[in-house]
């Protein structure tokens, strides 16, 4: 959520739209939501969930179990209704929806959204098109628009007799005099060789097609200005530390489920045909390299009693090392040294001989240290007890890396390209006139 909400602080729009929403079951829980709890300026939200999510027929993992569309808005939401639209039977199960909502942007003027979410079904397409013939209206979302196949789109933004919309003529036709044109905000406002590509089969072939559109009527909206954000590369600068933190705490995670004797796959979604789940990340490789839970060896049950036999050795190291740097500390601020020693940069506390002989501290003034004396190594000459423990960090951190936890680590870092783009599709942005 802290890359949506970078992007979406730094370009300020009044609404945005969703798609590919993941709701629980139970309605408690929403991405929307999560988002709106880290922008609270976005005081309105509405989600609806549109289709249930397929998920692995062995997932641990419990939530997220529907999918849909949503809408944020720094304006109050008035109201909103759901339109179901039209679905046929064939390569394409999931059930589609628009979400109209009703907007107020001031006293006076209100403006009426509605998010879609067109199937991925050529012919239902069209359908889908069909159900949106609607009058002063903003649409907009993630219309699956392919390059060679305009017709939905076309069906909405061309005149009623232009032959552009043959691909879907039968649609065209029913629609009759009932039909409205719509502007592409994209179109209206950017030069022709400006493609505004939003959509990649990431990381290759790269940008590809325009599915993504702001869809206005000319009778009540005048585009002004549109753009494109979310740019990988920006992402995988800035984010890079965030992937790496997240992907550690749900690998440590699925070690701990490991331990407990769970049983089944761990990732919240498929890889896809160039990733594979291991310890609830997905890692490069097709899916032939995935492995079930507690069966995963980077993630086993072993590895979880090492993070916890690892993490008692390291913070016994860590104590010792902060108590050698106070014993230091405070031996060093009773001594004082000739000016010229201070000048030379020798005064330091390491150079007081004292320290090589065990101090006899003020009881009432230093009693905590005077108990911690009773462990043999907080015995030891101060700079000698430093020594030590940054020795053992060093050779701690050697043998957690290269020997104990260097397989989760290679799983930690093989990161899939697809992981460092916000999302596969860019972020489009357009700025409307309301017409009086």
């Amino acid at each position: 959520m802290e890359i949506e909400n970078t992007q979406i602080k730094e370009n300020k729009p009044d609404i945005i739209a969703f798609q590919e929403v993941r709701i629980d079951s139970s309605g408690l829980r929403d991405q929307i939501k999560d988002l709106q709890n880290i922008m609270h300026e976005y005081k309105w939200k509405k989600s609806e969930p549109a289709h249930d999510v397929t998920k692995h027929k062995l997932s641990v993992t419990e939530g997220w179990e529907k999918e849909g569309i949503g809408i944020l808005s720094r304006k109050r939401i008035v109201s909103s209704h759901v339109i179901p639209l039209p679905y046929t039977y064939g390569p394409d199960s999931n059930r589609r929806i628009a979400l109209r909502v009703k907007v107020q942007v001031n006293k006076k003027t209100m403006v009426e959204v509605v998010v879609v979410h067109f199937s991925y079904d050529r012919k239902q397409q069209c359908k889908n098109a069909k159900a949106l013939h609607m009058t002063n209206v903003i649409i907009l979302g993630d219309f699956n628009t392919y390059n060679d196949y305009e017709w939905p789109i076309r069906l909405m933004t061309s005149p009623k007799d232009d032959i552009q919309t043959q691909g879907c003529f039968q649609q065209q036709q029913q629609l009759g005099k009932f039909r409205s044109v719509y502007i592409d905000a994209w179109e209206k406002t950017k030069k022709e060789e400006e493609k505004g590509l939003t959509f990649s089969n990431m990381p290759t072939p790269g940008l590809e097609s325009r599915p993504d559109r702001i869809l206005v009527n000319a009778i009540g909206y005048n585009p002004l200005s549109s753009r494109i954000v979310g740019d990988g590369a920006t992402y995988r600068a800035k984010f890079n530390h965030s992937i790496m933190y997240y992907r550690t705490k749900i690998l440590l995670y699925n070690s701990y489920l490991s331990y407990k004797n769970t049983i089944g796959y761990s990732c919240e979604h498929d890889c896809g045909p160039h990733g594979s789940c291991r310890c609830g990340i997905c890692v490069k490789g097709g899916n032939q390299n995935g492995c079930l839970l507690p069966e995963c060896s980077e993630c086993n049950r072993k590895t979880f009693q090492n993070v916890l036999c690892y993490l008692f050795v390291f913070s016994f190291t860590i104590i010792h090392l902060f108590y050698g740097i106070l014993s230091v500390l405070l031996t060093g601020s009773n001594y004082k040294r000739d000016a010229v020693f201070s000048i030379l940069g020798c005064n330091c506390c390491l150079c007081n001989r004292k320290l090589f002989t065990p101090q006899n501290f003020n009881p009432r003034k230093y009693k905590f240290l005077k108990w911690c004396r009773l462990w043999p190594l907080f015995r030891l000459p101060p700079y000698l007890l430093l020594a030590i423990s940054m020795l053992s960090l060093i050779i701690i951190y050697l043998v957690l890396k290269n020997l104990v936890f260097s397989e989760s680590l290679k799983t930690i870092n093989s990161v899939m390209d697809e992981e460092f783009y916000i999302s596969d599709h860019l972020m489009l942005i357009a700025e409307l006139e309301i017409k009086r």
